[in-house]
């Protein structure tokens, strides 16, 4: 068997038997710790802990392959037969692990793991994931298995790797859309967190086509909020272009230290209100 294969299965019967995407360093080597952050199935997190990555190729292309033998059948080549199937698997594994009465026991990889499959029907299959997602009705009318469909849908943007254009695009629909405004503002803060090849250039075009600003604000509070605070400057950059948008977007930073906030006062001093006055 492929080594990393037998690591993989380790690092799924770790996290199942655990329940946790953080991974306890004692139940893995050192040797298998580096051979599964080098093919991205292990990520470190701000706090330095090693960490799950449930948008591992790798991982999840091991853990779909557990699901077709848990459940004794391939998975459908569709999205909503493969989302269905997806589900059936989790309460195969709830039900093993004992932990049917455990809220979310298994759901940050179980949305990995769609997001995969889309990704898989997308390239493999010629599956139009774009358009199912603007066919489908609102979450109050769609089936169970189809509830949280952006959550995945937007772990599989990631895997994709489309163009800035279409990505801007996808979220603006999204926005007019009304339904899934929360879902692109979760999308664009986490969107650094995963080292997306795209963050820097995505930044750059939303800067330019975005009238309202709202995208780069979102965008902005999710870079400095996983570890990169040197965009501190460039934030205070958009404060001296557009103050509504500065202080939206500085008011909920989760600031490193003081002289991060210090810097802030700097930027927004001084501030000029023009009240109502008595006449």
């Amino acid at each position: 068997m492929n080594n990393n294969k037998v690591v993989l299965q380790k690092l799924i019967s770790v996290y199942l038997n655990t329940r946790k995407i953080q991974i306890d360093e004692s139940l893995v080597t050192k040797s298998e710790l580096q051979q599964l952050l080098e093919f991205n199935a292990l990520i470190i997190n701000t706090k330095g802990d090693y960490e799950l990555n449930t948008n591992s190729l790798d991982f999840n292309k091991c853990f779909l392959k557990l699901s077709e033998k848990k459940l004794k059948s391939e998975y459908p080549k569709d999205i909503s037969g493969s989302f269905l199937f997806i589900d059936n698997f989790e309460k195969h594994l709830q039900k093993e692990y004992n932990c049917e009465r455990v809220i979310n026991s298994f759901s940050s990889s179980i949305k990995g793991l769609k997001g995969y499959v889309l990704y898989v029907l997308h390239t493999e299959y010629n599956v139009d994931v774009i358009s199912f997602l603007y066919s489908i009705s609102d979450e109050d009318g769609r089936e169970n298995h189809l509830f949280l469909f952006e959550d995945s849908f937007f772990r599989f943007i990631q895997l994709v790797k489309f163009s800035v254009e279409v990505i801007f695009e996808i979220c603006n629909r999204l926005w007019e859309m009304d339904r899934s405004r929360y879902k692109v503002v979760q999308f664009l803060r986490n969107l650094s967190s995963n080292e997306l090849y795209i963050v820097n250039d995505f930044l750059e075009y939303v800067k330019k086509n975005d009238v309202s600003k709202k995208f780069a604000s979102d965008l902005l509070i999710g870079i400095y909020n996983h570890g990169n605070y040197d965009i501190l400057e460039k934030i205070g950059d958009v404060h001296n272009e557009d103050r509504y948008t500065g202080l939206a977007t500085l008011s909920r930073l989760n600031y490193y230290n003081f002289n991060d906030l210090n810097n802030v006062f700097g930027f927004i001093k001084p501030l000029e209100f023009n009240g109502y006055k008595d006449s």
